[in-house]
């Protein structure tokens, strides 16, 4: 399991759990951002927020935040 901040662009990942205050998780539950949701990172360089994919719609993610969301890879097709 790692933090969706690490994850690298054009993967696809779940997510296992979110670390931070109901406040924050109340605000990426409305945005789809939730727990065993699965979701694309489109952009990630490191630093500055993260463009990802939930449900067809592109969304960003503060770096802060995405320290707290714990992901793991999913396997696909393509990456076997």
């Amino acid at each position: 399991m790692s933090v969706l901040a690490e994850i690298k662009p054009h993967s696809l990942v779940q997510i296992n759990d979110i670390k931070s205050g109901a406040f924050a998780k109340r605000r990426l539950a409305q945005m789809g951002i939730r727990k065993n949701k699965t979701l694309r990172v489109l952009k990630n360089i490191g630093k500055g927020p993260l463009l990802v994919e939930v449900n067809h719609s592109k969304l960003v993610v503060g770096r802060k935040l995405a320290e707290k969301i714990m992901v793991s890879q999913v396997l696909t097709k393509k990456t076997l």
